[in-house]
């Protein structure tokens, strides 16, 4: 799908003198992996006011995604495209918002199709229907339109849900009729989410036994309580023993229950070149995407710690690509 677009993006525009520090950035991103390198020059994209210039850098990021082959990464990137793209080429924008995937299992971290969308919509309201009709799902925007529920009920991924998809959908609902709102809980009720040994989910400091699965129902019990309280016996089976929840519905934060240090360690011995390259190297070289993400992140920030504390990569015998990569997006962001 990627090489599709990357032949679309191969468009006729006016020259535009690209910034100085431009060549450097993509040199220092030949040298990463594919998705590090796309997470680079996205990140440059976003320092570039140029539209000719963002385009090209959005053309390459995604060139090397579809290189990566990694489904998630190619709708987290395509989406960022659309945010990206939206003042510079409005109609390309969206059209990778309509091909942006849908969620395609409880473990990906977003519906990038209404990711995408939801950018999009910020500047074009009336893209709302258009983004529901196209598949798209989580459009925060939508809940409020009670005239667009039975889009978003019928887009809503069922199995393939997340906690935040119940939360949406459960919040529109109390917009609608109570009749579609009993819809809506038969539909959430489907919802399994990941499983325990996956993700955990927490109320504040308390681990809830039942990971996301629990802490979906327990958002479903809270609507009925609060929505429909007449309508609790048609689900006395099915919430059991959490029928004593009360009403009230505290945060719930989801995580990854494999712990991932990665910025603690890489600050952990100071610019230490050779360290720094063993902690990288160990961590990042194959990973799924949310690990990619957090070494992404992880990476940047050890660049901005390290950079204002007036350390050079050079000096230090630093060696990863990825770490000098965003050393450099440090240095250039740090200027603007």
């Amino acid at each position: 799908m990627l090489l599709r677009w990357a032949t679309l993006l191969i468009v006729s525009i006016a020259s535009a003198a690209p910034p100085e520090w431009l060549p450097r950035l993509e040199q220092a991103a030949l040298l990463e992996t594919p998705l590090m390198r796309a997470d680079t020059l996205f990140s440059a994209a976003e320092l570039v006011a140029d539209g000719p210039t963002r385009l090209r850098l959005v053309q390459q990021g995604l060139l090397a995604v579809s290189a990566a082959r990694a489904e998630e990464a190619r709708g987290f990137y395509m989406a960022a495209a659309a945010e990206l793209l939206a003042d510079v080429d409005p109609a390309l924008a969206l059209r990778f918002a309509t091909d942006a995937p849908i969620r395609q299992a409880a473990a990906w971290q977003a519906d990038y199709r209404g990711r995408a969308f939801s950018f999009l919509i910020r500047r074009r309201p009336e893209l709302i229907e258009e983004a529901l009709r196209a598949g798209a799902f989580h459009i925060p925007a939508a809940a409020e339109r009670p005239e667009l529920f039975p889009l978003l009920l019928a887009n809503f991924p069922r199995e393939r849900a997340r906690l935040e998809d119940v939360e949406l959908l459960l919040r529109a609902a109390e917009a609608v009729a109570p009749a579609l709102a009993i819809e809506a809980v038969t539909v959430a009720l489907e919802a399994k989410g990941t499983p325990e040994d996956y993700e955990s989910a927490w109320i504040g400091d308390v681990k809830l036994a039942g990971g996301m699965r629990q802490a979906m129902r327990i958002r479903i019990v809270q609507h009925v309580r609060h929505y429909l309280p007449d309508q609790w016996s048609r689900w006395t089976v099915e919430f059991g023993e959490l029928a004593s929840i009360p009403a009230e519905r505290p945060a719930i934060r989801i995580e990854r229950t494999e712990p991932f240090d990665l910025e603690e360690r890489l600050l952990a011995k100071g610019p230490n070149g050779e360290y720094l390259d063993a902690v990288m190297r160990g961590a990042c070289v194959a990973t799924d995407f949310v690990r990619h993400r957090e070494c992404a992140a992880a990476a940047a920030r050890a660049a901005e710690v390290f950079s204002r504390q007036g350390a050079r990569p050079d000096e230090m015998g630093l060696r990863n690509a990825s770490l000098r990569a965003r050393w450099l997006l440090e240095e250039i962001s740090s200027q603007k």
